[in-house]
């Protein structure tokens, strides 16, 4: 990745490095492979494909990363663009994943002071 504001430190790698040992990627499925194949071809063709899922944990765009490396989309998976909520900018546990994301951030107005 690019460097930002003189930043050096790969936080897309830190993340996926640091949740890779707790998953048995080699024992781990890739189900609907050839939905994923179909995906990464209409992405190739230029079309836009939006992937709809509710996480669970912060660890979870890690999992999708090793998941799509898995499946022969490594790139794919670095690019992807994730919409969050604000804890992921302001949870100090949160910040280091999610600054290697590509992230769209939505606040809600509940938490917002107008």
């Amino acid at each position: 990745p690019e460097s930002e504001n003189g930043n050096t430190v790969d936080y897309y790698k830190f993340g996926v490095d640091f949740f890779k040992p707790c998953m048995d990627v080699e024992k781990s499925l890739v189900l609907g492979q050839a939905n994923l194949d179909t995906a990464m071809a209409q992405l190739a063709n230029g079309d836009n494909v939006i992937f709809f899922a509710n996480h669970q944990s912060e660890a979870d765009p890690q999992v999708v990363s090793v998941t799509f490396e898995k499946a022969g989309y490594a790139l794919a998976a670095e690019e992807m663009v994730y919409v969050a909520g604000h804890k992921v900018t302001t949870d100090p546990l949160a910040v280091p994943f999610s600054m290697g994301r590509n992230l769209i951030c939505i606040h809600s107005k509940k938490h917002l002071d107008a």
